[in-house]
């Protein structure tokens, strides 16, 4: 099961690890996801919010208030499948809006909900993605907190939720990988940015030992190699980038730095490597 972001979203590094691996692999990431809305959306931490007005309506949209924790955030034009007061329905943000709705999924009789109420996601988890692998005991590939550097997030609170999803696991001896932070495009080797992501990869290294995973780098490291594996020609300016410590260009899909379909399976090849070393295959 992986949680994570728009790197694993949007590239093809999921199902480049099953082939690999020989095992199901589930992705379970989401756009703009951090470790706070990966922790709530496994079920590992808890949600509530104020409803406008109080109550659900007998159908349709009401906006959702004054969440707890308040540092929760959704990403815009993401959805989230939840249950409120045992109403089921999809909780969005829509594109380019800081306004949070929920919208239930059949029409009904109008419920009281006045004051925090809680709100449960992903509560059919054989239907929902943020639960599924959770409740089957899946192992967790956690591939988080490049959103919490992006929007001011603290490396304390990104080491709090991954423990705290590795604790509220359901199964008794949890087979788990921490990855590195992957670096974009611009922050290369010697910029302060680098140097902050530098350091957040060094505490996620020091706080999680020999389950943290560093398959960016393997994928920089080793250019001959996952060039040949994404059946592609090195530049000039992948071997530059790669030299500033930076995923080669080729192996991108835009200025930012996400992975091509390409890069997804060198990329994967790279966490390969640390499973067999971990005996996790």
């Amino acid at each position: 099961m992986h949680l994570g972001d728009s790197f694993t979203n949007l590239s093809r590094m999921v199902p480049a690890c099953a082939e690999l691996t020989g095992y199901e692999h589930m992705d379970a990431s989401m756009i703009g996801d951090n470790s706070l809305s990966a922790a709530i959306r496994s079920g590992c931490l808890p949600l509530m919010a104020r409803l406008d007005g109080g109550k659900i309506p007998s159908k349709g949209s009401v906006e959702l208030r004054d969440f707890v924790p308040p540092a929760f955030r959704m990403h815009g034009s993401v959805e989230h499948l939840v249950e409120i007061k045992g109403v089921r329905g999809t909780m969005i943000r829509r594109r380019g809006s800081q306004r949070t709705w929920f919208t239930r999924s059949r029409s009904g009789e109008e419920v009281d909900a006045s004051g925090h109420v809680d709100i449960t996601a992903d509560p059919g988890h054989e239907q929902s993605i943020g639960t599924k692998g959770f409740y089957r005991n899946f192992s967790v590939v956690f591939a988080l907190g490049r959103n919490e550097m992006d929007t001011g997030g603290s490396v304390d609170d990104l080491v709090k939720n991954i423990r705290t999803m590795i604790e509220k696991h359901p199964a008794e001896q949890l087979r788990y990988v921490v990855t590195e932070i992957p670096a974009w495009q611009h922050e290369k080797i010697g910029t302060p940015k680098r140097a902050e992501l530098d350091a957040w990869n060094g505490r996620l290294k020091w706080q999680f030992g020999d389950t943290f995973i560093e398959p960016f780098r393997w994928l920089i490291d080793h250019r001959e190699k996952s060039f040949a594996l994404a059946e592609l020609r090195m530049t000039d300016d992948d071997r530059a980038t790669g030299d500033n410590g930076v995923i080669p260009v080729s192996l991108t899909m835009d200025d930012r730095g996400h992975l091509s379909e390409a890069g997804a399976k060198a990329c994967a090849a790279g966490m390969f490597e640390e499973f067999k070393r971990l005996h996790l295959v």
